[in-house]
């Protein structure tokens, strides 16, 4: 999904929240495409009630 994604937009930069095999995938992809990137775990996965820590993803944006 993200390969679509970052050939539909221009940008500089990245950041997702995923669980940690979908992060590896994605910096691959956005590395590739000379894009920093930033990548916030996900706490719970699933495909419902998935979470994730906001301090992380607080951190990963400054």
């Amino acid at each position: 999904m993200a390969k679509k994604i970052f050939e539909r937009m221009n940008c500089d930069a990245v950041s997702g929240i995923a669980c940690p095999e979908e992060i590896k995938l994605g910096l691959k992809v956005a590395e590739s495409k000379g894009l920093a990137v930033r990548g916030v775990p996900l706490t719970k996965n699933g495909c419902a009630n998935t979470r994730f820590n906001l301090r992380s993803l607080k951190e990963a944006l400054v």
